[in-house]
């Protein structure tokens, strides 16, 4: 049902979902975060909550709200209220850290459908190294058992990194102990700006492997009709905390900016998101002719952020296919 909403919506270019960047700034100082850096300038309030009307009016379903970490931003909960009263689904990404009862309460108020906790460790040694912050792990921890016990539904994003391989089996025990479902990811990406920092944390072939293997099922099968494992810039979109809308939160080049103009009229005609519409995966030459294309989720995005050209296959997506059909 959700393949066939998506499909339609792609094809009639209504974004049906998009990730809303609040804040660059973060209260934690992860070495593998892709963000290059807090923006000297944030959209204001009014125009955000300007901008979910606009995203309902286009046909908007489903809202993620991220950062930077979302709450550092002190209208939030304004943000929050807007998208229920709009009726837009949503989900938050956020460190827990400043978690408070009292702002779960409030966050149990509105129609939120989950919130994603990031976990970088079983232990605090690890998950606190990886944060750069003293103390945070047990912050995220109790947060999640907070959010959980307001009744609120809570996911945990295991980032599977070459510093917590180690233990990422006792990651997966900690959630299952706690009774909280998660997505794990052995991802590690560039910074925003293509800078390569992040990419020292990403696994070796050996590891990488014995994940895909014992972990995560690998599944090929496109969602979106362009034949890419999603549906940017036809029925997703992402704003930056700077207002510029993204084909998508890894394909970080401004197609506009809602401080300038109408969400739709970015939406409706950008030159640059009708260059992306009109990309599909069988013009990417070098994926026609490689032997394990069929096992390959190609990711315009990530394509951008290693090689500056989305036409280009992104060498990272290569070697997880590379290594997936080894075993």
């Amino acid at each position: 049902m959700l393949e066939s909403i998506i499909n339609k919506s792609d094809e009639r270019l209504i974004p049906f979902s998009a990730m809303l960047e609040l804040t660059s700034r973060c209260n934690l100082a992860c070495r593998h975060c892709y963000l290059s850096g807090a923006q000297e300038t944030e959209t204001p309030l009014e125009r955000i909550l300007e901008l979910i009307n606009e995203l309902k009016q286009a046909g908007c379903l489903f809202l993620t709200i991220t950062g930077g970490e979302p709450l550092m931003h002190h209208g939030l909960l304004e943000v929050l209220e807007r998208a229920d009263s709009s009726g837009l689904v949503v989900s938050l990404f956020t460190n827990g850290t400043l978690l408070t009862p009292n702002i779960a309460d409030r966050l149990s108020q509105f129609n939120i459908m989950d919130v994603s906790l990031s976990i970088y460790g079983a232990s605090g040694e690890t998950h606190d190294r990886m944060t750069g912050l003293a103390g945070s792990f047990g912050r995220t921890i109790n947060a999640a058992k907070i959010l959980k016990g307001k009744g609120l539904s809570v996911i945990f994003k295991v980032l599977v990194t070459r510093d917590n391989f180690p233990e990422y089996k006792q990651m997966l025990a900690m959630a299952k102990r706690l009774d909280i479902p998660y997505n794990l990811d052995p991802l590690v990406t560039p910074c925003d700006d293509g800078n390569p920092r992040p990419l020292e944390f990403r696994l070796d072939d050996d590891n990488l492997k014995r994940i895909y293997r014992n972990q995560i099922p690998y599944h090929t099968s496109p969602i979106s009709n362009q034949g890419f494992a999603c549906s940017f810039g036809r029925s997703h979109c992402a704003i930056s905390a700077a207002g510029d809308i993204y084909a998508c939160i890894q394909l970080a080049r401004s197609a506009g900016n809602i401080n300038q103009q109408r969400f739709m009229d970015i939406w409706q005609h950008s030159e640059w998101l009708k260059e992306v519409r009109n990309f599909s995966a069988g013009e990417v030459a070098a994926c026609r002719k490689c032997s394990v294309s069929s096992s390959c989720r190609q990711c315009p995005g990530l394509s951008y952020l290693e090689t500056g050209n989305f036409y280009t296959p992104s060498p990272e997506t290569c070697r997880h296919a590379r290594l997936v059909t080894s075993y």
